[in-house]
C-alpha cells in the first residue's frame, strides 16, 4: 500500500540468487494437519530431496505450481524413490496436479510393476484417460488388485487440482479439491510387500507402457496412514499455503537499474508465482516524477529483471506505481496524481496485460464521476477479474468521504461495475484508503471512520455488490487508523490498526475476523512480540488462507524506524508469530515493511526509504519459506 500518509511523500541489474545467509538453516513448520505416519514429502521448490523421507532420483524440471514450484515432468520422465517405507495398515497418497491428456493411464505415484507381477506390486494412484483418479491396490491372498475410479471429473482441464486416495482394511476414498468423489468397501486386507520395487513418481516400472505422467505434480506426500475427511480438507483449503508454513527466509534484494535519490522504489509492492512488480511513482525517467512500474521475473533459482513499464501518457508529477497488484497475467498500476481532464489530481489506473513475457498497457480506467482531487487508486486489489480501486477523497453528499470502486473484466474490456459507499460514510473517513478482494468478497477500509477506524465487507451475489457487515473493533481508541490495511481469504479479514497504543504508543495491532455464515467475529487480536513504540505494527497486511503478513514501518529493532515484518501462520483458529523478518542490511529510515504482499511461500516487503543510491532511493526484499 505505501507509506503511513495520505499524501506524496530498477531490482538489480544482474540476477540475483535464491538463498539468503541463513538459506541451509533447518526451517520450523506450523502445520494444519499432524504429519506423524509421513512416509514421504516432495516439495519441488527445484530440488529432489524429500521434506521428509528418501529422496526422488532422476531427471525433471521444475515450474510454478500451487504452493510454490512443484515437479514438471511434461518430458514423460519419472522418478525413482528407493528406500522408501511400506504403509501397514493404511495409506494415503496426496498431491496438488496439473495434467495434461496422454490417452493412457497417467500414474501419479506407484509401487507397481506392469504388466501386473502380483508378487511385486502394491499400489498406484493415476488420472484416467477420461481425467479421473483411479487407485489400484495389491492384496498378496487375492487373486486380481482391486480398483477404485471416480468418474465424471476431469482433471485434464489445465487447472492445479488437490487429489488424495485413502486406504485402511475396510475403506477405499478418492477425494478432488478436498471433496469426496469415490467411496467403497475394501477387499484388500493388506498391501503386497513389492519387494525389490522402487516407489516412482510420475511413472510404474516394467515392460510395456510406462503410463508416464504428464504435467505439473506438486507436494506429493505419502503416509502410513488413512487421512480422515477433515485432514483431507484442511490440506486442499490451505492452498498456496502448503500444509505446512516454514520460517521465510530473505532470498533476494530488488534496487533499482540506475537508482537516484528519492525515487521512492519500493513505495508499494506485488507478487506472483513467479513475478514481482516494484512501484515508484517518484522515478522522473519519463517525465519529473511521472513515475515507474519495475517487474523482475524468476526463472529457476534466479531473479531477473524484466520491464520497466511506464504510462502512455506519463505526465509531471503523475506518480504512476504509487498501488501496484498484479494476478496471473495482469498487473495494475495507479498514478494517484494524474490529472484527468477537466479536473486535476484526480489519479487513475493503467491495466497491462502479458504476452509471450511482454508485458503491454490494455486501457487506462478513470472513475465515471472523478472530480479534482479524489485520489482514485490510493490502494488496488486484483482477482482474477475483479479489480477494486480505493479513491479515499471521492465526493458525496457528505463531502470527502472516499468510495471503492469495482471493476470487471469481460473478455476484452475491463468495465465499471460499482461504486461501493459506506452506509453511514461521513467526511473525511478516508473510505478506500486500504482494500482487499478474494473472490465474491471485498474489504474497505476507513481508517479515519467515527475517529477510530473501520473496515467494511461487501459480497457479490452475481448481480450486485452489498454491505454485508461494518468491522469495529470492541476495544477501539481515538486515532487507531483502522483499516489503513487490510486483507480477505476466504471467510477471513485481516484489519490493521497501525497507531492502537494497547501496548506502546502507536505499537499497532491487527484484528482477524471470521464469517460464520452471513455474521463476523473476532477471531483474535494480534500484535508484535515484542511491540514498539510507534512501529505502527499493522500499516500494510497481506493474507491468505493460512498465513497473515504484516508491516511494521516504523519497527526500530535494527535502528531508528528501519521497520520490520512479522510472519503469523494458521492452525485451525490459533496463530501463532512464525518469524519477525528484517532486511540483512536495515538501515534508519528504510521503512522496511511500509508495503507487503503475499503468493503462497513467497513474500515482498517494499523498503522505499532504503539510502544504498542516495536518500530514498528506495528498495525491496523478498522472503521465501
Amino acid at each position: 500500500m505505501g507509506a503511513l500518509v495520505l499524501a506524496a511523500s530498477v531490482a538489480a541489474t544482474f540476477a540475483v540468487n535464491v538463498g539468503g545467509d541463513d538459506a541451509g538453516a533447518a526451517p520450523t513448520p506450523g502445520c494444519v494437519v499432524d504429519l506423524s505416519g509421513v512416509l514421504g514429502w516432495w516439495r519441488g521448490e527445484d530440488a529432489l530431496d524429500a521434506e521428509i523421507g528418501p529422496a526422488a532420483v532422476g531427471t525433471v524440471g521444475f515450474d510454478g505450481a500451487r504452493v510454490g514450484r512443484g515437479f514438471d515432468l511434461s518430458s514423460g520422465l519419472g522418478l525413482a524413490v528407493p528406500g522408501l517405507g511400506s504403509p501397514a495398515s493404511g495409506l494415503t497418497i496426496e498431491t496438488w496436479l496439473r495434467s495434461d491428456p496422454t490417452g493412457l493411464d497417467d500414474v501419479v505415484f506407484a509401487r507397481w510393476v506392469g504388466p501386473e507381477d502380483y508378487s511385486r506390486t502394491a499400489y498406484r494412484l493415476s488420472i484416467s484417460p477420461r481425467g479421473g483418479p483411479i487407485l489400484k491396490l495389491n492384496d498378496p491372498s487375492t487373486a486380481f488388485p482391486q480398483v477404485v475410479a471416480a468418474d465424471g471429473i476431469d482433471l485434464h482441464d489445465g487447472e492445479l487440482h488437490h487429489i488424495a486416495a485413502t486406504w485402511t482394511p475396510e475403506t477405499i476414498t478418492l477425494y478432488v479439491d478436498g471433496a469426496v468423489v469415490a467411496t467403497e468397501d475394501s477387499a484388500v486386507g493388506s498391501l503386497a510387500p513389492a519387494l525389490g520395487v522402487d516407489a516412482t513418481i510420475g511413472q510404474e516400472v516394467g515392460p510395456g507402457p510406462l503410463f508416464s505422467f504428464d504435467g505439473i505434480l506438486d507436494e506429493l506426500t505419502v503416509w502410513d496412514r488413512s487421512l480422515d475427511a477433515a485432514e483431507v480438507s484442511a490440506i486442499h483449503d490451505a492452498g498456496a499455503s502448503g500444509k505446512c508454513s516454514f520460517v521465510p527466509e530473505e532470498a533476494a534484494k530488488f534496487v533499482a537499474s540506475a537508482p537516484a535519490a528519492n525515487e521512492f522504489f519500493g513505495y508499494d509492492v506485488a507478487v506472483g508465482a513467479a513475478t514481482v512488480a516494484i512501484g515508484t511513482p517518484m522515478d522522473s525517467d519519463a517525465n519529473l516524477f511521472a513515475g515507474t512500474v519495475h517487474t523482475f521475473d524468476r526463472s529457476g533459482s534466479f531473479w531477473f529483471p524484466s520491464q520497466i513499464l511506464t504510462a502512455s501518457d506519463a505526465g509531471l508529477n503523475d506518480q504512476f506505481g504509487w498501488s501496484v497488484d498484479l494476478d496471473d497475467s495482469t498487473l495494475v498500476a495507479s498514478a494517484y496524481f494524474d490529472d484527468v481532464a477537466p479536473n486535476t489530481s484526480t489519479g487513475s489506473v493503467y491495466v497491462f496485460a502479458r504476452s509471450n513475457g511482454v508485458w503491454t498497457e490494455t486501457q487506462k480506467l478513470a472513475n465515471s464521476d472523478l472530480a479534482t482531487g479524489d485520489g482514485m487508486g490510493f490502494d488496488l486489489a486484483l482477482d482474477g477479474d475483479v479489480l477494486v480501486v480505493g479513491t479515499p477523497f471521492a465526493d458525496t453528499a457528505a463531502g470527502e468521504v472516499g468510495a471503492a470502486y469495482v471493476y470487471r473484466f469481460d473478455g476484452s474490456t475491463w468495465l465499471e461495475e460499482a461504486k461501493l459507499l459506506a452506509s453511514d460514510g461521513a467526511a473525511f473517513d478516508l473510505f478506500g484508503t486500504g482494500v482487499a478482494v478474494d473472490s465474491d468478497t471485498i474489504v474497505v477500509g476507513a481508517p479515519s471512520n467515527g475517529g477510530v477506524g473501520a473496515a467494511y465487507v461487501f459480497t457479490w451475489d452475481g448481480a450486485a455488490w452489498s454491505e454485508q457487515a461494518k468491522l469495529v473493533a470492541a476495544d477501539a481508541d481515538t486515532n487507531d487508523l483502522a483499516g489503513f490495511g487490510v486483507g480477505v481469504a476466504g471467510d477471513r479479514v485481516a484489519v490493521g490498526s497501525p497507531n492502537d497504543d494497547d501496548v506502546e504508543a502507536n505499537s499497532g495491532s491487527v484484528n482477524v475476523y471470521l464469517r460464520t455464515g452471513a455474521s463476523w467475529t473476532l477471531e483474535v487480536k494480534l500484535a508484535a512480540s515484542a511491540p514498539v513504540a510507534g512501529g505502527e505494527f499493522g500499516s500494510d497486511l497481506a493474507l491468505n488462507a493460512a498465513r497473515l503478513v504484516v508491516g511494521a514501518t516504523r519497527d526500530s529493532t535494527v535502528a531508528p524506524t528501519a521497520g520490520a515484518g512479522y510472519v503469523f501462520d494458521r492452525t485451525g483458529t490459533t496463530w501463532t508469530e512464525t518469524a519477525k523478518v528484517l532486511a540483512d542490511d536495515g538501515e534508519a529510515m528504510d521503512l522496511f515493511g511500509n508495503a507487503v504482499d503475499l503468493d503462497g511461500a513467497v513474500a515482498i516487503f517494499g523498503a522505499y526509504g532504503n539510502d544504498d543510491a542516495g536518500n530514498n532511493s528506495g528498495s525491496a526484499y523478498v522472503f521465501e519459506s
